[in-house]
């Protein structure tokens, strides 16, 4: 049980940071492309849906 509860923690932390770098990124879109940033910003986002993914697939497979 404590486990499950873990992963569900780790779950919601990862979360977090996926949806707080896309909004930031939503305010600053004309900044990003003014200095030509756009690639960095995705490469950030895609990383951080990885971590995200890993965190839901682990809580998926422990759940059944």
């Amino acid at each position: 049980m404590a486990s499950s509860r873990q992963i569900r923690r780790l779950t919601g932390g990862s979360r977090s940071p996926v949806i707080s770098h896309f909004s930031e990124t939503l305010s600053g879109v004309s900044t990003i492309r003014a200095f030509g940033h756009e690639q960095r910003f995705i490469q950030q986002y895609k990383e951080m849906v990885n971590e995200d993914l890993v965190c839901f697939y682990n809580n998926v497979i422990f759940n059944l």
